[in-house]
């Protein structure tokens, strides 16, 4: 009986978790549970957001281009203005962009309250009505009413081999008066330094990784195929829960990082979520939140570190303290030990797996 006790596990694994906790706060990471620690050890895929985790989120707008006939309706300043003013009604990152490039340009905006808004809907685009224009601004399929192709006149003229920059679009429609005018509005996102090295050291720890955005698939293929990434899907804010869900129900244990409402979701459905910074409902929906986002990436690269390593120490301390009692009751069953010596032993035993535990706080894991 006295051989026959389970301390190894019952004192080891919770005091490595905890040390493992203790080290992340030191470093601006807030993990909420020991049990979002233990799964960050066990994960297999990792999953990105692309916009504001791969990327700073804060595109800038760089293009405004007509498509089709009938675009005569409208000049390029008046409709940046007709469109930034109907932005002013959405938080979108292409929103801002389109806004504060109207700002740069001294373009003077309707106010919100001279705005009718029409349509909000997440995901597609935003509708409504200013000065008497109906305008449609989002997908193309929202805002065209048929996915419009990207030529190559839209495409960045440098391209991700040359550049760290991801383009996107915002396709408009603006009609009335017996004019139209189309086309689209394209920006530039700049990719996080460190980006590709955070991929290899996740695919070096035995984590696939996948991206996820609201991107065409065209253009979020370029920037995975930029950073390494192999697996990529064009989704809706509230299908990348599904996909995580999917990759749960096949047996993968899911890390899935994020920074905004929409990535909520997936964060509170996915094995352990980790969001960027606590300004949302993403970080109230995560089991871990980096506090301190000036580097995420460098923080993303030590929070995987530090699973692996606190997983990997919890395991052996269990495994070796669990063989060592397995033989010391072996040893009384024949008769080779007494009650009063194995004792002893199982405390030493106790005695070794809490100092190899707590040996994490004394040791460079981050």
């Amino acid at each position: 009986t006295m051989a026959a006790t389970p301390c190894p596990a019952a004192i080891g694994v919770p005091i490595a978790f905890l040390s493992g906790m203790s080290i992340s706060s030191r470093h601006g990471i807030a993990i909420k549970s020991g049990a979002a620690l233990e799964n960050l050890g066990k994960a297999t895929v990792c999953v990105l957001d692309k916009t504001g985790t791969v990327t700073y989120g804060k595109p800038r707008m760089t293009k405004l281009k007509f498509l089709g006939s009938g675009n005569n309706a409208l000049e390029e300043d008046e409709v940046l203005r007709v469109c930034a003013s109907l932005e002013q009604a959405s938080n979108h990152p292409l929103a801002v962009a389109v806004l504060t490039k109207a700002g740069e340009k001294g373009i003077f905006l309707r106010s919100l309250q001279d705005v009718k808004v029409n349509e909000t809907k997440v995901g597609h685009g935003i509708s409504g009505e200013v000065d008497g224009w109906n305008v449609r601004i989002g997908t193309s399929e929202y805002a065209l009413g048929y996915d419009a192709p990207i030529t190559a006149e839209s495409e960045t003229a440098n391209g991700l081999d040359t550049r760290p920059v991801t383009e996107v679009f915002a396709y408009f429609c603006i009609n009335g008066f017996g004019g139209e005018a189309k086309g689209w509005i394209a920006c530039e996102d700049e990719i996080r330094p460190g980006a590709q090295q955070m991929i290899q050291a996740f695919k070096s720890r035995g984590l696939r990784c996948v991206m996820l955005s609201g991107d065409r698939t065209a253009s979020l293929e370029k920037i995975a195929t930029h950073l390494g990434i192999t697996e990529h899907h064009s989704c809706l804010p509230h299908e990348k829960a599904l996909k995580v869900q999917e990759m749960i129900s096949s047996g993968e244990t899911v890390m899935m990082v994020g920074d905004g409402t929409n990535d909520a979701p997936a964060l509170a459905t996915a094995s352990v979520g980790v969001s960027i910074g606590v300004s949302d409902l993403a970080s109230e929906s995560a089991d871990v939140v980096l506090l301190a986002t000036s580097d995420p990436i460098a923080k993303l690269t030590q929070l995987v570190r530090l699973g692996k390593v606190v997983h990997g120490v919890a395991k052996r301390g269990v495994l070796g303290g669990m063989a060592i009692s397995t033989l010391q009751m072996l040893a009384a069953a024949c008769g080779f030990i007494t009650p009063r010596t194995s004792a002893v032993l199982q405390e030493c035993v106790d005695l070794g797996s809490l100092v190899h535990s707590l040996q994490l706080l004394f040791r460079k894991v981050i």
